[in-house]
């Protein structure tokens, strides 16, 4: 069986981290951040559309709209990169309100957000298995192994 890939980055920022992998119609959105209000728009947009997420990196340039979009789908780290990620979320809005640019209620958003996060480990299997949406129609199970880049 072929299976049709598609790879889209999100983000015109060459520092700012999000991409949408599509599968034949699994669509598995890798890091969640935007640099631009109409970024952070097209996440919002795609989020219904999503089957899962990765994060990779406990960065704001990879997480930044992981509190902002909503997304009902499963969202995978691992352990150090929830934890980090949160930290760095909180850290980047705590710097903003004390510049008066935020609004308290976003730290409930970014607790509550990364709550919800799966922590994985290196090398676990982390199966997906398909349902119905009402958009899509995802036949079996998907298997990914996140793997540590040796160097």
């Amino acid at each position: 069986m072929t299976s049709l890939l598609n790879f889209r980055p999100l983000s015109s920022s060459p520092h700012i981290y999000a991409s949408l992998l599509q599968i034949d119609t699994l669509r598995i959105l890798l890091d969640c951040a935007y640099a631009t209000p109409q970024e952070l728009q097209t996440l919002q947009l795609i989020a219904p559309t999503i089957h899962l997420c990765l994060l990779t990196h406990p960065t704001t340039q990879h997480t930044n709209a992981i509190h902002k979009i909503q997304l009902q789908c499963p969202i995978y780290a691992t352990t150090p990169t929830k934890i980090l990620a949160k930290l760095a979320n909180e850290w980047k809005v705590e710097t903003e309100r004390k510049e008066g640019k935020i609004n308290e209620g976003e730290y409930k958003e970014i607790r509550t957000a990364f709550e919800g996060i799966i922590s994985v480990k290196f090398e676990q299997m982390i199966e997906f298995v398909g349902g119905t949406s009402s958009l899509l129609n995802i036949p079996g199970q998907v298997k990914i192994r996140l793997v540590r880049e040796l160097d």
